[in-house]
């Protein structure tokens, strides 16, 4: 007879489920893309693979597999041998699960009466017990003695199955078909075996013979295991067309119809889908506790962009069955995607301590930790991840040296890039974060080596391109106040990889709007115009999209449009302060003085702090002839921050036109006597404090100018005065020499050289 084959079954039949996720791009690093989501994504959307024995429709989370397969497996099969006591108490006691004390029974009995029937019973307790190398050595005393003899071949196959001895379970089932060719278990346990060797050939071979014997239930098992075969080889068709027949025989077989929508959703079509959500509808109405049935309304639900029904979804299935792994971990990637980390968090966590040998568990919390920029707590799950996966984890190892580098640990990170083999992981995504650390680091030839590198590895991989595209860019602001040709080419760089990236992947906004910004600094207004507004086009609320197509737009001169794009943006974002001030800059180009004072004062009712936007607003009043609101206004914002240069240069520049000359000499302090005060600063507060009379004040002034730099005009130019005054232009000279050899073509110092030069022959 055919029993529930539980302690040795796991052996027997469990696949592996080790998570070795494909490398994609995900995790942000500053402006990189780098791996991370998509492997959330893939394993969420696996096929789920159900185990049951014999044709019991129970389902077992923890046989779950990786590729589709539900497969069933027999136990072992007992002989109606001698009605002898010690068989029925031992029977009795097997029953009861006590194994250990039937084992001692009949093993005392195959000693006094070594019949083959009581050397199969030894054996198939042991097997149940887990002693698989007892189990196989009671069987072959029984076939020593009875070689033909089926149902102890039949166990021997399967405790050779449980030993991982899969060429001797082979010839025991073939063993034992010779004999007995309708013998339904063994043609049906060699199907799986066959499967699980690979020999998918041989594997449908074997379960269509079987699927036609044995009862109707026993007819729905094979042809729901066909079905699986025939999936694994390719033939969708056919195999949804057993799992069909698999229904006609046991009209309430949920999990046919469970494989039935997996095969579909693997199409992808509208179609397939579409059938596929009825399927889980009928399993859902069949069964509304059936927790495969709600893991799949899961990914049908993210499939369609649905994540909350998804979320939900995923919560059923793992309330209704909490040894359903898959569904508590996409439960936790669809929170991750909502941004609902403090859920993902703690769903993590549970499975990371009630599934300790599951290392995603540890990685998805090192995921959390670093969008919340705890590197140091990422830092330490990724290391509980690689630990618990044996030391070998690619994505785990990838993601760790990112956190390393939030962390400044450029080296430490750069040595883990360079330590994972490249059989591991995706070789581009490697070299892409190789780069970032390499840049980090300070080596940018490196970091460029390693994006050409990438792009040469796998030649259609558009984050490379991006990353070279923001790599040329970063090292075009670098040069800032260098040649302006080497600044045109790093730019000009730098569009041709975002161009790339863009041609390999059209829906990459950030290349778009990048490209965009590098146009701008070509002069390309126009194309740039273009880059912004395909990005748009692909996401119409891209707020840096927008943003920088208000500016585009005000280059061209194209003002009405240009404040339509800002009106658009604010519209999004009514707290973008910097947007306020760009509007109002445009109302200004159109003439529209009192909108763009009106744009100010509303960015003001949401930072009343901005000085940035009270200096504006104090220039357009002055604008509009308000000249005293103008002063006023300049008043506040030197107040607020009295190193604001520009609001305390204007603002003096005022007090000068009106006599205080005092008080344009105290504006003017606090940025000369600041920690980053420069020569100009102390040159104007020069001028300013020789105009208030405070000689004193001035030469100090332009002593400390002309320490910090020789040659600054407006210090020279109060020194001059001093000296005049003073009758101590000799002792000018040799400064007005010292910036000259500096700036020998400077007009300002040239003029100097000729009023020196005047009061010199002036009596």
């Amino acid at each position: 007879m055919s029993v529930l084959f539980s302690a040795a079954i796991g052996a027997i039949r469990r696949l592996s489920e080790s998570f070795v996720p494909a490398l994609t791009a995900l995790i942000l690093i500053g402006a990189t893309t780098v791996w991370v989501d998509r492997v959330a994504v893939e394993f969420a959307s696996r096929p789920l693979v159900i185990e049951v024995s014999g044709s019991d429709a129970a389902w077992d989370p923890e046989r779950v597999t990786d590729d589709g397969i539900i497969e069933a497996v027999e136990g072992p099969a007992s002989d109606p041998a001698a009605a002898v006591a010690e068989l029925e108490e031992a029977r009795v006691l097997a029953r009861a699960g006590d194994f250990d004390r039937a084992i001692t029974l009949v093993e005392k009995l195959t000693k006094t009466r070594p019949e083959p029937a009581f050397w199969n019973e030894l054996g198939v307790y042991r097997i149940r017990a887990g002693q698989l190398d007892k189990a196989q050595k009671a069987f072959d005393a029984a076939l020593a003695v009875q070689p033909k003899y089926t149902r102890a071949l039949y166990n021997r196959a399967l405790a050779r199955s449980g030993g991982a001895d899969r060429d001797g379970a082979r010839a025991d089932y073939a063993a034992a078909l010779a004999l007995e060719p309708a013998y339904l278990e063994a043609r049906y346990n060699l199907g799986l075996l066959l499967l699980d060797a690979g020999d998918v050939d041989g594997s449908i071979r074997e379960l269509t013979a079987a699927s036609k014997l044995g009862s109707n239930d026993d007819k729905a098992r094979s042809l729901f295991s066909l079905g699986v075969s025939l999936a694994r080889a390719g033939k969708t068709k056919e195999a949804l067309a057993a799992y069909e027949r698999s229904i006609e025989f046991r009209p309430a077989y949920l999990l046919p119809r469970y494989n039935q929508a997996t095969v579909l959703m693997g199409r992808g079509d509208a179609d397939s889908l579409d059938r596929a959500r009825r399927l889980v509808d009928q399993l859902l109405s069949l069964s509304p506790d059936f927790a495969p049935g709600w893991f799949l309304a899961g990914r049908l639900a993210s499939r369609s962009g649905d994540e909350r029904r998804a979320l939900a979804a995923y919560e059923k299935a793992a309330r209704l069955d909490r040894r359903f792994w898959k569904a508590h971990y996409n439960w936790g990637l669809v929170a991750m995607r909502l941004d609902e980390l403090t859920l993902a968090d703690t769903l993590f966590t549970r499975l990371a301590s009630e599934f300790p040998k599951r290392p995603e568990s540890n990685f998805n919390l090192g995921r959390i930790h670093y969008r919340r920029e705890r590197y140091a707590e990422a830092v330490e799950q990724y290391q509980k991840a690689i630990q618990r996966a044996g030391g070998r984890y690619a994505e785990a190892q990838m993601n760790l040296a990112l956190a390393l580098d939030e962390l400044g640990k450029y080296s430490e990170a750069l040595a883990i890039l360079k330590a994972i083999p490249a059989a591991d992981v995706d070789r581009g995504a490697l070299l892409v974060n190789r780069s970032l650390v390499e840049k980090h680091l300070g080596d940018v030839p490196a970091a460029r080596a390693s994006l050409e590198e990438a792009i040469a590895a796998s030649p259609t991989y558009a984050t490379a391109y991006y990353n070279l595209g923001k790599l040329e860019t970063e090292a075009a602001d670098a040069l800032r106040g260098a040649s302006r040709a080497d600044v045109v080419a790093r730019h000009e760089a730098a569009v041709r990889a975002f161009e790339k990236a863009l041609a390999l992947d059209p829906k990459n906004t950030k290349a778009a709007v990048n490209l965009g910004v590098s146009l701008g600094e070509l002069g390309r207004w126009d194309d740039a115009i273009a880059a912004y507004r395909s990005a748009l086009a692909e996401s119409p609320s891209h707020r840096s999209a927008l943003f920088n197509l208000g500016i585009a737009l005000k280059e061209t001169k194209r003002y009405t449009d240009a404040a339509d794009t800002y009106r658009s943006l604010l519209a999004l974002d009514d707290e973008n302060i910097k947007a306020y001030l760009n509007l109002a800059v445009v109302y200004a180009d159109l003439g529209q003085g009192e909108m763009a004072i009106q744009t100010i004062e509303a960015a003001l009712e949401r930072d009343p702090g901005h000085v940035a936007l009270r200096y504006n607003l104090a220039i357009q009043l002055r604008k509009l002839g308000r000249v005293a609101e103008g002063l006023a206004e300049l008043e506040r914002c030197v107040a607020l921050a009295p190193t604001y240069r520009k609001a305390a240069r204007l603002l003096a520049q005022l007090y000068q036109r009106l006599g205080r000359t005092a008080d344009a000499a105290a504006v003017l302090r606090p940025a000369a006597e600041g920690a980053k005060a420069t020569a100009e600063d102390l040159g104007r507060l020069a001028r300013a404090q020789l105009a208030a009379d405070d000689a004193a004040g001035a030469r100090d002034s332009v002593d400390r100018a002309l320490v910090l730099d020789a040659a600054d005009e407006r210090a020279l130019d109060v020194a001059l005065t001093l000296a005049a005054r003073e009758k101590r232009l000799a002792e000018f000279q040799p400064r007005l020499a010292l910036a000259l050899s500096q700036r020998p073509d400077s007009k300002s110092l040239i003029q100097l050289k000729e009023r020196l030069t005047r009061l010199l022959e002036t009596p």
